[in-house]
């Protein structure tokens, strides 16, 4: 197919390692092989923590499977139970990759997961510069809480600054994808600003944002029940002072 695009992903491990991630990244990059020329960087086989010999001779490799090209970075052998050996080997994964993003072509796209933690992100950021080309970050796990909620950090400078770091690839990202559900923003109405809203979703091309007319009262109990989360909009300087009469029928509603 003509004029395909390049797209080079970033990924921790690829086949044949065990991790789900590749297969996921696997089936996604071979569907779309018709629209792109895609590139892989990775790791040599090493998801256990052993690595074979024939990967111990040089600093990169460089093959193709089904029509994907990937570039394997060497990195040392660690343990899973060893936390030092781990940081070790994912560290040596970022800077490889780093390193890596300078032989491989011209990119149009960029795309990174959030694996390994934080620093997932901060490749994407750095083929985004490197490469001049537009960055798609892939959040699968929420880092630095992920790291806080089993305790594998106990230092609050290492994890604030871990937070820091990723809201940093996340404002640089162009996309952003995540697992779960997508926020939408649903304004009900036709207030004074609907016209400049809608033309500022339009001009930033925001596909999460809907506009809905008013509804009828038989039906506000299914329209106030829909949103997580109700936001009432008021002008600027006004609290205090006034209760927007459409908070005024929420007060009845069953949020349960």
């Amino acid at each position: 197919m003509p004029n395909k695009k390049n797209l080079l992903i970033y990924a921790h491990y690829y086949i044949p390692d065990t991790a789900s991630t590749w297969q996921i990244l696997r089936e996604l990059e071979e569907g779309m092989l018709d629209k792109f020329n895609i590139t892989v960087i990775c790791v040599v086989p090493s998801y256990l923590g052993i690595i074979e010999d024939k990967y111990k001779t040089q600093k990169y490799y460089e093959e193709e499977i089904n029509g994907v090209k990937v570039l394997r970075i060497q990195v040392p052998e660690f343990s899973k139970t060893n936390k030092k050996s781990r940081v070790k080997n994912i560290v040596s994964y970022f800077f490889g990759a780093m390193g890596a993003t300078f032989k491989v072509g011209k990119m149009d796209y960029v795309f990174s997961i959030s694996q390994p933690p934080i620093l997932g992100g901060l490749l994407g950021v750095w083929g985004k510069w490197v490469k001049h080309a537009k960055f798609i970050y892939n959040i699968q796990d929420f880092n630095p809480e992920q790291v806080l909620a089993v305790g594998y950090i106990k230092s609050k400078f290492i994890t604030d600054a871990m937070m820091w770091f990723d809201k940093f690839s996340c404002k640089r990202s162009d996309l952003i994808i995540t697992v779960g559900r997508e926020v939408v923003f649903a304004f009900v109405g036709a207030g004074s600003v609907l016209d400049k809203l809608v033309l500022y979703v339009k001009k930033h091309h925001m596909d999460n944002v809907k506009f809905i007319p008013y509804q009828d009262k038989a039906d506000l109990i299914y329209s106030l029940n829909a949103g997580d989360v109700h936001w009432c909009v008021n002008t600027k300087g006004i609290k205090g002072v006034s209760c927007p009469s459409n908070v005024y029928p929420k007060f009845s509603v069953d949020f349960s």
